[in-house]
Order: structure tokens, then sequence, then C-alpha cells
């Protein structure tokens, strides 16, 4: 109901009350979020060794090869054995075990399991085949295709490509003139193709957060204020991990869809927002000026190590930053992600001092 009023999943708390101050907010325990969330991975780790996380409850499971549980019934629109019993077998599990609703999408690729799990919701099971794929999406506004946001669904429209239907229609030399090589992916994944692999990593080699803004900018002060976010996102995600990191990755896509990336490794390992917020900025200031607006900006931290494993220094500003980083854990906790974040970050601190 709530997303009427704008609220969209990871809002920070007081905008999702400017929108709708009628809402009743619940309190948050990501410690009993977590518990849940291991069990779930845990249990789907029972039907596949194929399981790619996308979140702390969203996962794509290839189960190719693998054998249908027990309780995978047969029915007229499930045959035995057929990955929809399959399917219903995983959601009847998690639903005696776990108690909680979930939504599945089967499909031969992400982008299609991804759509019939959004389709399927609240609580469904739905399935798309390829070949009945582009004519369910034909209808669709193009928006529902990974990588059309704001900028690229008006330069469609320009070319009077308003529906998922329209852009089939239209021949990839004509979208290459306007989108230039991200043309060849929209026109593929207009018609239900999406060759990406489901990926397996049993050990976390990185942390990262990305976001796609809603306008391409290229305002020095907005990209600030978001790299100030995703580092405090990124820092709590290693401190609940038990984690630290020594190299500090940016990445940033404009808005032709021209991806590059930037890393810089620190002299010793870090979880600190402020760091890793500084690290950023100075990549980010290697890039300057931008060529043109930035579609999406994100910040990872690889080369991670277990908090106590090596050395840390925690002496002056580490050690001041380590009790910050402290209290403002505790309050997101309780209140939910995006409570707090700290300010120390964008008060003047030179991107280069320091870490």
């Amino acid at each position: 109901e709530a997303r009427r009023y704008g609220i969209r999943s990871a809002m920070p708390s007081g905008e999702a009350f400017a929108r709708c101050p009628q809402a009743l907010f619940l309190p948050v325990d990501m410690q009993k979020y977590r518990a849940v969330s291991s069990q779930l991975f845990d249990l789907l780790d029972t039907f596949t060794p194929r399981v790619e996380p996308i979140s702390i409850d969203e996962a794509y499971l290839d189960l190719t090869g693998c054998p249908a549980p027990s309780t995978a019934a047969a029915s007229p629109e499930a045959p035995a054995g057929s990955p929809l019993a399959f399917a219903r077998a995983i959601k009847g599990r998690i639903g005696e075990t776990l108690r909680l609703p979930v939504s599945i999408g089967v499909a031969p690729n992400k982008f299609l399991a991804k759509l019939a799990s959004e389709l399927a919701k609240p609580d469904g099971l739905r399935e798309i085949g390829l070949n009945e794929a582009a004519a369910l999406l034909a209808p669709l506004p193009v928006t529902v295709l990974w990588g059309v946001g704001p900028q690229t669904r008006q330069r469609l429209g320009s070319l009077g490509i308003d529906t998922v239907g329209d852009l089939q229609r239209t021949p990839t030399s004509v979208l290459r003139a306007s989108l230039g090589f991200a043309a060849e992916e929209l026109a593929r994944l207009s018609r239900g193709l999406d060759d990406r692999a489901v990926e397996v990593s049993r050990e976390t080699k990185s942390i990262g957060r990305e976001t796609t803004f809603e306008e391409d900018t290229a305002d020095r002060e907005a990209l600030l204020r978001t790299l100030v976010a995703l580092a405090e996102d990124v820092a709590r995600s290693l401190r609940a991990e038990g984690l630290h990191g020594r190299t500090v990755t940016l990445k940033v896509r404009y808005e032709n869809f021209h991806t590059l990336t930037r890393n810089l490794t620190l002299p010793s390992p870090t979880h600190s927002g402020a760091v890793i917020y500084r690290a950023a900025v100075g990549l980010l200031d290697r890039l300057a000026p931008l060529p043109r607006p930035v579609r999406l900006i994100g910040v990872s931290v690889s080369g991670l190590g277990r908090v106590g494993l090596t050395q840390v220094s925690l002496f002056g500003e580490e050690e001041q930053h380590a009790r910050v980083d402290q209290v403002v854990d505790a309050i997101n906790e309780r209140f939910g992600e995006g409570t707090v974040r700290q300010a120390r970050a964008v008060e003047g601190d030179d991107p280069e001092d320091g870490s």
C-alpha cells in the first residue's frame, strides 16, 4: 500500500515519513533479519549449489541438472520434474520451515525470472517461457527493461518508443544512433534474451553499493552526497560481517552507458565510512572534469580480511571514527538503515588526507 505514495525499498525512514506521515512504522530488528536470511540461504543451498544472492532476501537459483525434491507434487500446469513443480516445492519448504511468504519467478534466464517474480507478487509463483516472452513484454513500458531510466526513456520517447513492443519493431541501427552500444543489449532484452549466468561465490571478495540517478547529473555536490551515503552503507556492511578491506573502487557509468572503474589501495585495511568516502572522492577527482553527465555511481571495497586477523591501527582519528561508527550502527540497527548518516565526510575533509 505504501508504494502508492512513492515509498520504495531502502528509502530512508525520514523521506518515507515525509511522503506518508500516516504510515505505521514498525520497529526494525536487523539482527533477526540477518539470522532469518542466513536460514533462508542455507535452505536454498539444499536445492542447488548454484545460488547467487542479490540482497538479504533475494537470490537467483540455477536448477539445471538438480534432482527435483520428493515434495515436488505434479499438477496439470506443473508436470512432475518440471521447473514449475520444483519451484512450488521450494516455495512450500520456505513456508513450512520459515513461515515466510515468498514470490518466485521461473524462467530460462535472469531477466525473465526477475520479471516473473515481480508479476507473482505478493506471495505468488509465475513461469515465463522464452517462447512467450516477446509477446508478454510487448505491451509493457520500456522502463521494465534493465538499464532504462528517465534519460534513456526520454531518448526512446523522442523516437516514438514508449513500450517494449515499440522497441522490438525498431531497427537496431536506429537505436544505435541514439543509444550507442547499449542498443544491442536493449534489443535483446526486449525479446526476453539474457545470457548472464548465475554467479556463485561462497567467499565474499568485495562489498559494494551503487545507485542509478533518477536524472543523469554532472553536479559535483549531488555526486558527493551520494558518495557519502554509499560509503557509509559499504562501511556498515563490512562491520556487520566483521570485515575490513584495503582497496576502494569507484564505478561511474555515464549517460551513454560507458562504464569505467578506478581503484585505490589504502596503506591499511579499513571499515570506516569516512576513509572509504575520502578515497572515493579522490578517485572521482581523477576523472575531472567529467566528460558527460553521470547515470550511475558506485563504491566497493575489496582485499577483504577478518577484523582481528590483521594488524589494525586505532589511534587518533581512526579511534574516534570507530567509536562514532559504533553509535551510528546501534541507532541504524534499532530504527532502520539510513536513519542516521555521518556528516564528517562532507565537512571539508581533504580526500587525499589520511586513511
